[in-house]
């Protein structure tokens, strides 16, 4: 409560002597002392500012004199002196102060003066003291910077655009009305700020600009607006872009005398020491990072059949509209099964992880199909206390496993019939058996076989099966009902209700009349043989896939019509049709592959994010309970800090390989989407970058995802170039593509490597898993690009990365 309450005090002081007066009443408060001083280091000299307690004949000292508050300076570090008699470097007095606790005031990493408590008692002050101290004196180091922030702006102010433009932030200046008064060229750059703005210098059209750059511009909205109607108050706060960068934004009002006449508006870039906070955010945040951000449904629930804790892919798996909405679902057995004794079926008491693969039912009604890796937890007692595990939607992939399982029993079914009808030798009872056989496959009642004569342009039903009508030997012409357009067009045809075919050509008089229609030719060298003619009584349609299977067997029957033996071209057909089930099946195995990778990711982060949280807890308490370790101490916790990260980093590739991508799509430019990208690398020092991109034109892109893409590039350039080189990223347009090139003078991809690039888990680097490359084509073939390579062994590689400027515009094709 009194840091608090000390860090709100010190960010409204105004003066030195008003942060030394309330950082000595928070120091009193909280620690207690017999006598404490203020020092603050002015040209080479620590001179006393203030003190409280005891009064001490301390003179001003120098920075490279005796005494325990200049050691502290100079050192740069808190100093705790247990008894001052064995401390050589204290300060002798003569008020019997026996323990003493020094901490410095550091403002970019520079000493700007010391905070000193000192005790009649031996070893008065303890560790959590210290700690405490050097909290109050990292407030007083803000409020130092803060203070000398505000200096910095006033002089600004009076000295105008020439003082502005000798600044390291980006400054705007605007009167009391809000109209433009001055602007430095930084601030510019960092909002981009187009020439129309310049000229106008229109606050209102200005402030319109910046905020579409903004990730949250509502909440920078309100900030401005509450400002201009309290004129007197300052203000600080940090805001981030859409493409990921983040600014301090410092605010005060402009003063003429007593007089306000504007505001100061101060602007640094603070990404990198966001991008570090973030870093340790997700450090200490991965069990839940890693529990949300799965693709697969994760549950907890009591053995009573409510849930206790969901995922969002678990939500969106069963369209419920929230994570509230599903752990208020009374009795999960009622609500996500078709029967309450499906339920019991599937998970079972083993004391071990299950997995089974069963159906349940949406919020919607609608099945679902899921493979569940779920287990029983037990107490000490053995009793169960609650469920746990992953569903996958298993939908698609059981559809595909039926279709590929129906479509293989009819390409036997038709070889087999083909085989049979063409072991006769009569043609009447093999064109019987053509127009039997088509009518049983796909569950016609009625059916006809058409032999045309070309030379008298005739259609001539020669054999009629389960029909009412004794349709044989009806003769119609070409162009005349559905068997005399297939005649002539020689193109299949579908009908869903043939009476509507009365004004066009006859239709068989009778007293129920026929409704769908389905119709194949038999071609033979390009010529039109005859028609295998469909028809059903009932109002069931014929569907596509009926289409497809039919004229198939059209095919096959022409040939075996003309040859009357099973031929070459048949079996080739045979052939095709077994190539596309083939290819069915494959899909199915790539289906397979990335359910198995995702699979293995959400096992891994299940699996590990205990271990890795223990480990990295770990290291911080050893970290903070060792503040003297040795170096090679220090190098053992960075090297376990390291090899948490790199697990997690293996963790997140799984992850984004299996997901479905997403665009969250804005505008941007080359130059500044490769500048953001180098911003997050370290460059090795023996390796030069060229950076000739331009910024222009706009492109329309997923900033993050495509960041993603340069980093991964230039992250292998470096890899490839161990002995140190050179690396360039240029830029140009390919008709309504924009193109970025990486060229690298590293060691070159070898040939049976650049085969096999792009595939995943493919890698030649001693560490990863080989998705890097895999991840960047995906992305980039999300946005209708492409990405490829030329490279030559010991020369170097140039990638070269294609988009399209504007999404739906022509662009190019995955190379």
């Amino acid at each position: 409560m009194a840091l608090h309450k000390h860090a709100v005090q010190l960010a409204s002081d105004d003066s030195v002597d008003s942060i030394l007066k309330h950082t000595l009443d928070a120091v009193e408060f909280a620690l207690g002392f017999d006598h404490a001083d203020f020092t603050m280091v002015e040209d080479g000299w620590l001179r006393t500012k203030t003190y409280r307690g005891i009064k001490l004949d301390y003179p001003d000292m120098k920075l490279n004199g005796p005494g325990v508050i200049v050691k502290a300076a100079n050192l740069k570090k808190t100093l705790r002196v247990s008894d001052t008699r064995k401390e050589k470097a204290y300060f002798k007095a003569k008020a019997g102060l026996l323990s003493q606790l020094a901490v410095p005031i550091l403002t970019n990493n520079e000493t700007a003066g010391v905070i000193s408590v000192e005790s009649t008692r031996l070893n008065a002050f303890t560790m959590d003291d210290a700690e405490l101290l050097e909290t109050l004196s990292n407030h007083v180091a803000s409020a130092i910077v803060r203070m000398r922030r505000e200096e910095d702006l006033q002089r600004y102010v009076s000295l105008h655009q020439a003082t502005l433009e000798s600044t390291g932030d980006g400054v705007l200046v605007v009167d009391k009305n809000g109209t433009v008064v001055t602007f430095n060229r930084l601030f510019i750059e960092m909002w981009h700020i187009p020439n129309r703005l310049l000229s106008a210098k229109n606050h209102t059209e200005l402030l319109e600009f910046v905020l579409d750059q903004l990730e949250y511009p509502e909440q920078f909205r309100a900030k401005v607006e509450k400002l201009y109607s309290n004129p007197e108050e300052k203000s600080f706060d940090v805001f981030t872009f859409r493409d990921g960068r983040a600014f301090e934004r410092y605010s005060q009002p402009q003063r003429l005398g007593d007089e306000i006449i504007g505001r100061v508006w101060s602007f640094r870039d603070v990404t990198e020491g966001r991008r570090a906070e973030a870093r340790l955010r997700l450090s200490e945040e991965r069990y839940h990072s890693l529990f949300d951000r799965m693709l697969d449904g994760i549950y907890l629930s009591t053995h009573e059949g409510r849930f206790i804790d969901v995922n969002s892919a678990f939500v969106a798996m069963f369209r419920y509209s929230s994570k509230q909405e599903m752990l208020e679902i009374p009795d999960i057995k009622k609500e996500l099964y078709f029967s309450p004794e499906e339920r019991g079926s599937h998970v079972l008491d083993t004391g071990k992880e299950e997995v089974e693969v069963y159906r349940m039912r949406r919020k919607d009604g609608s099945e679902i199909w899921v493979e569940d890796h779920g287990r029983y937890v037990h107490d000490e007692d053995g009793n169960v206390i609650l469920h746990e595990g992953i569903l996958r939607d298993v939908t698609e992939r059981k559809q595909m496993e039926e279709a590929v399982h129906r479509r293989a029993e009819e390409l036997d079914s038709l070889q087999k019939t083909l085989l049979e009808i063409t072991a006769r030798h009569e043609l009447p009872a093999l064109l019987n058996r053509i127009v039997e056989r088509a009518a049983e496959l796909l569950g016609a009642p009625a059916g006809g076989l058409y032999l045309c004569d070309l030379n008298r342009q005739e259609v001539r039903c020669v054999v009629a099966y389960n029909t009412k009508i004794n349709t044989v030997g009806r003769v119609l012409k070409y162009g005349e009902g559905a068997a005399g357009v297939v005649a002539q067009t020689g193109k299949p045809l579908v009908i869903d209700d043939y009476r509507e075919w009365k004004d066009r050509a006859a239709v068989f008089e009778q007293d129920q009349p026929f409704g769908a229609v389905l119709s194949a030719p038999l071609i033979w060298q390009d010529q039109v043989l005859g028609v295998i003619h469909l028809l059903r009584y009932d109002t069931k349609r014929f569907t596509q896939e009926d289409l497809e299977l039919l004229t198939l067997f059209a095919n096959h029957a022409s040939i075996a019509i003309e040859n009357g033996r099973f031929s070459e071209n048949l079996e080739r057909m045979v052939a095709e049709r077994t190539a596309k089930l083939t290819e069915i099946q494959n899909q199915l195995l790539r289906a397979e592959r990335l359910a198995a990778i995702g699979e293995t990711a959400a096992m891994v982060g299940h699996d590990l994010r205990n271990p890795l949280q223990a480990i990295s807890t770990a290291t911080y308490v050893l970290r903070k309970n060792i503040p003297n370790a040795s170096e090679r101490a220090r190098e053992m916790f960075q090297a376990i800090e390291n090899s948490v990260e790199y697990s997690d980093r293996i963790v997140e590739d799984l992850l984004e390989y299996a997901q479905d991508l997403s665009l969250d799509l804005t505008q941007t430019n080359p130059k500044s989407l490769v500048r953001d990208a180098l911003l997050q690398l370290k460059v090795p020092e023996n390796v030069g970058i060229s950076d000739l991109t331009s910024d222009a034109p706009m492109i329309t892109v997923d900033v993050g995802k495509i960041r993603r893409i340069i980093i991964n590039l230039v992250e292998n350039a470096f890899d490839a170039m161990p002995k140190g080189g050179k690396l360039e990223i240029s830029d140009n347009m390919s008709g309504n593509n924009l193109e970025i090139k990486f060229k690298d003078t590293g060691i070159g991809i070898p040939e049976d490597i650049m085969q096999r690039l792009w595939k995943p888990l493919i890698t030649t680097k001693p560490k990863g898993i080989g998705l890097g490359l895999a991840i960047c084509k995906s992305i980039t073939e999300a946005h209708g690009g492409s990405i490829s390579v030329e490279s030559k062994a010991g020369v170097g590689a140039t990638f070269t990365l294609k988009l399209p400027i504007e999404p739906g515009r022509e662009g190019v094709k995955n190379t």
